[in-house]
């Protein structure tokens, strides 16, 4: 194996006090990952390498700019609402008083939730996350926020200026390598809170979070399934249309399958929230109809939602043709929306 190592002098070089790398032995030598809290380190800064192995060193100094994120609607601050007060009860209930740490997706919403955390009544907030951003890096400068764990950052002046300059930053941001990030050992040991989005749901919870009409890719799903599968609690997020109403987010049967039904928990899009635990498949379609969708979308489901438990019944039914005539009608008219005489 050859190795090529890339030297960027325009990162900044506080980055190298942050990194924890933890490399785990083979199958048959491997141990549990040591990993119990999100700013505990287990690994070492650097990874070691034999120099025979480096064929090339390759030194720049382009700096790395992810796009600015576009800013909230009035859509994204209602679904952080209701994220919120969905929160707040759930910390007293469940967590006493303290949330667990929280993993959120990537993407506009995301992002705008992030921001709006500024404001939310909790404290002390923990993130063990893919990846972070400016807008989470900005809750730990504010003291909001007082640890997180990530696998990257998403880099823009900000971000750079925040690393070279808050002073005792790698007691609190830890990057870690994704294989940690992502295990499901570490996940389902930090009993977190993952907040996903997605492109569209079904009726029943599945989330297809990478595939525009199921067959356009338009981002990876990064360790979205992990989370969602291995976490104490799974949240979906997302608009209920798109496209200026044109698309329905909730739809009959998903084009495309990322995260399954059973590894979602809650579903929340800026009419409501839909708590699928202890939910039968049908009592979850209902609840995610009459909580979360948009009002002609609505009426379109139901419709679609009896004449399956009539035409086919069962504890999951289904109609496939009727299912992907909205997908059809979308490509077809340019609207998932019945065009009545």
């Amino acid at each position: 194996m050859s190795i090529i190592v890339e030297i960027n002098t325009a990162q900044p070089a506080q980055l190298a006090d942050l990194h924890d790398i933890y490399l785990q032995e083979s199958a048959a030598q491997t141990q549990p990952i040591p990993l119990v809290s999100v700013r505990q380190r287990i690994g070492r800064p650097t990874i070691p390498v034999d120099p025979a192995k480096i064929r090339a060193i390759v030194i720049h100094d382009s700096p790395e700019r992810a796009a600015p994120p576009p800013a909230g609607t009035p859509e994204t601050d209602r679904i952080a609402q209701h994220l919120f007060d969905f929160l707040e009860i759930e910390r007293h209930r469940i967590y006493h008083g303290a949330l667990p740490p929280l993993q959120m997706g990537f993407g506009s919403l995301a992002t705008s939730i992030a921001r709006s955390l500024a404001q939310a009544p909790f404290q002390d907030i923990q993130f063990f996350c893919g990846s972070v951003g400016e807008a989470i890096l900005e809750l730990l400068v504010s003291g909001k926020a007082t640890a997180i764990s990530t696998a990257g950052l998403e880099m823009s002046e900000r971000v750079d200026e925040i690393i070279r300059t808050t002073l005792g930053l790698s007691d609190r941001l830890v990057l870690r390598n994704g294989d940690v990030i992502n295990h499901s050992e570490t996940i389902g040991r930090m009993g977190l809170i993952a907040l996903n989005t997605g492109i569209e749901i079904d009726v029943y919870g599945n989330v297809n979070s990478s595939h525009i009409s199921g067959n356009r890719v338009v981002n990876g799903i990064g360790g979205g399934a992990n989370f969602a599968q291995n976490a104490g609690l799974s949240v979906i997020l997302l608009p209920s249309t798109s496209k200026s109403g044109a698309i329905s987010t909730i739809v009959p049967m998903v084009s495309h399958q990322d995260i399954c039904e059973h590894d979602v928990d809650v579903i929340i899009t800026e009419h409501g929230v839909a708590d699928l635990r202890g939910l039968d498949d049908t009592e979850r379609a209902d609840a995610i109809i009459r909580h979360c969708t948009a009002g002609a979308y609505q009426t379109q489901l139901e419709a679609y939602i009896q004449n399956a438990r009539q035409i086919c019944g069962g504890h999951h039914p289904q109609l496939p043709e009727d299912a992907f005539a909205w997908h059809r009608r979308l490509a077809e008219q340019g609207s998932m929306l019945e065009i009545r005489p």
